[in-house]
């Protein structure tokens, strides 16, 4: 019987978004090889990637928009133990792992100094960042709770507007004009903007004509992802120049508030499905495992985004991954003890 307490449509961004991320990875090696694969392939890589900066913040919001809730003010040590330790197993468990594979494939030296160096600096694996921004927002949601308790709406927007200028605004600054502001708010930078935006459009109703402008605004977004992902790996000699794909650049979260403002107005329900069901259920071991699927395909089999042409063989390897991943999981939450490991 479904829990009528849950929010439908994060659960919707939450499906959604799990298998935009497995998109996402799919289509990424191909924009590492531009001149030595055709122009459409590299164009279809970067169009699939493009589409989908926005799945990752979604779940920052979504997790903002669930814990920042001031009548949940929690003992520091009480929330820690209950949301830290939720997260610290499985990120112990995969980055054991992962450092497994990576040794065994030589990509890590096996020296203790370098395995411990890697683990601290966030290098074992390119999908386990995640885990460490988590562990550190949840480390610093108690205090947020705190303020949330007495902010009034124009305090939040004032909070995002601050977010937005010293993290995105400062990088574009930055990146095109080479000039570098030494204002370091670090309240307001990194990935606390998510948590924040994801709180404040779910509480909060904006007019009709705002969203509509978020969409118009998200859609010239896309297309300077696209086109801007071009041009700087133009200028940069054929090496990706990814710096519009970066999740804390301006067209990522526009896009990401397109993106939440949009399934937040629509009354669907995936999870009528039992299969969306069980991803929706299965979101983060599907996350924590796939990257493993992708290398298997890769080194048994040589299968990869454009084994068949790109545009095909991107959505069919996300899809075949993403099937493969969810039973995995679902056998490992079976088992005791293991279950805890893909929460």
């Amino acid at each position: 019987m479904m829990d009528r307490s849950r929010i439908i449509y994060f659960d919707n961004l939450r499906i959604i978004a799990t298998f935009g991320v497995i998109l996402l990875h799919s289509a990424a090696p191909i924009l590492y090889k531009f001149g030595s694969v055709t122009n459409v392939t590299w164009w279809t890589g970067n169009v699939y990637d493009s589409f989908m900066r926005w799945c990752v913040p979604i779940f920052f919001m979504i997790s903002g928009a669930l814990l920042l809730k001031p009548a949940k003010v929690e003992k520091p040590s009480i929330f820690v133990k209950k949301r830290v330790s939720k997260v610290i197993i499985p990120f112990i468990a995969w980055s054991i792992f992962y450092l497994v594979v990576q040794i065994n494939d030589e990509m890590i030296e096996n020296d203790p100094f370098l395995i411990l160096k890697a683990f601290l600096e966030g290098k074992i694996y390119y999908h386990l960042w995640f885990l460490y921004v988590i562990i550190a927002l949840y480390l610093i949601l108690p205090v947020l709770r705190v303020y949330f308790a007495t902010a009034t709406r124009r305090n939040i927007e004032y909070y995002l507007i601050l977010c937005l200028i010293v993290t995105s605004g400062f990088s574009l600054i930055a990146k095109f004009y080479e000039i570098k502001i030494d204002i370091n708010v670090e309240a307001a930078t990194g990935y606390i903007g998510y948590f924040l935006l994801g709180y404040y459009l779910h509480n909060y109703e904006l007019p009709k004509f705002a969203r509509w402008i978020i969409y118009l605004l998200a859609a010239i977004a896309m297309f300077v992802i696209i086109r801007g992902t071009y041009f700087l790996t133009l200028e940069n000699e054929g090496i990706l120049d990814g710096y519009f794909y970066h999740y804390l650049n301006m067209p990522a979260v526009i896009t990401s508030m397109a993106v939440f403002l949009i399934f937040k107005y629509i009354t669907f329900d995936l999870c009528k499905f039992s299969v969306f069901a069980l991803i929706n259920r299965a979101s983060l071991g599907i996350y924590l495992v796939h990257p493993y699927i992708f290398l298997l395909l890769l080194e048994n089999y040589d299968i990869h985004g454009h084994t068949v042409r790109a545009w095909a063989g991107i959505p069919l390897l996300s899809a075949f991954t993403l099937v493969v991943s969810l039973i995995i999981v679902l056998i490992l939450q079976k088992i005791p003890l293991i279950k805890k490991i893909v929460p």
